[in-house]
C-alpha cells in the first residue's frame, strides 16, 4: 500500500535556527527513505526583532519550493510578530491553511495529513480535513501541555484539534495522558527519532578525566543551576570536568554561579552549538546529564545513547520513558544532592557502549519509527 503524507510543521529548521524542529525533519527524511513520500509545509515564524529592509526583501510571504535533505519542502518566508498570542497563532494557522491549499492545487491531495503540534498547525489540519475530507493525525511535542501554560482561549481550539484527529500521538506517555485529557478519540505514544548513522559510537577517550556534559537552551526550565550545584562534589577532583553547551537568557546567571562556587577551572561553557558540534561534544563525553524541570521528550538523551554514553536525567516527563537502569539513572527534578550521588555512581559503573547504542537503535532509530508510523497510517486509511 503506497500513500503520500503531507506534514504540517509548527517548527522546522530555518534561517538562524538550524536546530528548530530537527526531529520533524528527521521523521520526514526517515519516511522518504523508506518508500513513504512525506512532503513538508512550513510557515516560518520569523521574529519581528530581526526586521530590516534587507530582511523584508528576502522574506515577503513568498512560497519557496525546494528539496531539502531529500524532502520536498514548501515554505512561506514571512513574519509573525504576535506568534506567542492566540491572535498570532490563529493568523499562523490561517497562513498555513493557505499554503496547503496552494500545495494541493499544484501537487494534488495527499492521502493523509500529519500535523506536528496542536498550536497551530493542528488547527490548520482540522479545517482542511473538514473542507477537503482528508484525514489527519496529530503529534504533540509542545511543553505547553506539561507546563500548564494553555489559556482558556487556546484550550477551546486545542480540544477541537485533538478530538478531531483520527489518532493523537504523544512523544511520551506523559504527553499522551495530557492529550487524552483534551479529548483524544484514539491515542498512542511514538517517541522521537535519532539519526543513529550520524550519531555513531563515540571515539576512544585518550585521558583519565571523566567528562560530564549538559546540552540545551540556557533557560530556567533546563535547570542548569541544579547540575552546577551537583557538580560541587567534584570541586577537589582533578579527574572530572563539566561541559555546558547552549545559549539563552540565563547563561549569565549560570556563569556567575560557577564563579561563586569556585568551579571556573572545571566547568566550560561552549555557547550555542549546531548538530555537528553536539555530536563532537558527545564523542568527547563520558556521560550526559539532563537536569530539566519539564521535558516533553529529550532528544539529546537518545543522541547521547546512540554515541554509546550513559545518561542521567530528571524524572520530568519525557525522560521517564527513555531512561532505565541499564542505560542510566533518573533523579527527582531540582534535587542537586540526589543528582550528585548519581554522578558519582555513574563513574563507578562499567558501561558497555555497544549495548547503550543498541538500546537507542532498537527503540529510537529511523527504522523503528517508520515501522510504527506505517502501521498507523494504514490503520487510518483503512478505516
Amino acid at each position: 500500500m503506497s500513500f503520500r503524507v503531507l506534514i504540517l510543521a509548527a517548527e522546522y529548521p530555518h534561517q538562524n535556527k538550524e536546530k528548530d524542529g530537527i526531529f520533524i525533519q528527521d521523521q520526514a527524511m526517515a519516511l522518504n527513505q523508506n518508500n513513504i513520500r512525506a512532503d513538508i509545509v512550513f510557515v516560518e515564524p520569523r521574529s519581528i526583532r530581526t526586521l530590516s529592509l534587507s530582511a523584508i526583501k528576502e522574506n515577503y510571504f513568498q512560497l519557496v519550493e525546494s528539496v531539502e535533505e531529500g524532502v520536498f519542502t514548501y515554505r512561506i518566508k514571512g513574519w509573525n510578530p504576535f506568534m506567542n498570542s492566540t491572535m498570532g497563532g490563529l493568523l499562523y494557522a490561517k497562513i498555513t491553511e493557505w499554503a496547503v491549499q496552494k500545495y494541493i492545487k499544484k501537487h494534488g491531495k495527499p492521502d493523509i495529513i500529519h500535523a506536528h503540534n496542536t498550536f497551530w498547525t493542528g488547527l490548520s489540519a482540522l479545517r482542511i480535513a473538514e473542507r477537503l475530507n482528508i484525514p489527519y493525525v496529530l503529534t504533540e511535542h509542545s511543553s505547553r501541555f506539561l507546563l500548564n501554560s494553555i489559556t482558556d482561549k487556546m484550550a477551546f481550539y486545542g480540544r477541537a484539534v485533538i478530538s478531531g484527529a483520527e489518532i493523537a500521538i504523544g512523544v511520551s506517555d506523559k504527553m499522551s495522558s495530557e492529550l487524552q485529557r483534551f479529548g483524544s478519540r484514539n491515542m498512542t505514544t511514538i517517541p522521537n527519532v535519532v539519526d543513529t548513522d550520524y550519531f555513531s559510537l563515540s571515539e576512544s577517550k585518550h585521558n583519565n578525566v571523566f567528562t560530564f556534559v549538559g546540552i540545551g537552551n540556557m533557560t530556567s526550565n533546563k535547570g542548569f543551576d541544579v547540575l552546577i550545584n551537583a557538580f560541587q562534589s567534584f570541586k577537589g577532583s582533578s579527574k572530572c570536568r563539566l561541559i555546558l553547551a547552549g545559549d539563552g537568557p540565563k547563561i549569565g546567571d549560570y556563569k556567575s554561579l560557577v564563579a561563586k562556587l569556585g568551579l571556573d577551572d572545571k566547568v566550560t561553557f561552549v555557547g550555542k552549538v549546531g548538530r555537528e558540534e553536539v555530536r563532537d561534544i558527545l564523542w568527547k563525553a563520558d556521560a550526559l546529564v539532563m537536569s530539566s524541570y519539564k521535558e516533553t521528550f529529550g532528544v539529546v538523551l537518545i543522541e547521547a545513547l546512540s554515541t554509546g554514553i550513559p545518561v542521567i536525567a530528571s524524572s520530568c516527563g519525557g525522560p521517564d520513558d527513555i531512561v532505565c537502569d541499564k542505560i542510566g539513572y533518573l533523579f527527582e527534578p531540582g534535587n542537586s544532592e540526589q543528582l550528585s550521588n548519581l554522578m558519582i555512581k555513574i563513574q563507578n559503573e562499567a558501561w558497555d557502549k555497544n549495548k547503550l547504542r543498541q538500546y537507542a537503535v532498537s527503540k529510537f532509530s529511523r527504522e523503528a519509527l517508520v515501522s510504527r508510523l506505517r502501521k498507523l497510517y494504514k490503520q487510518v486509511l483503512e478505516e
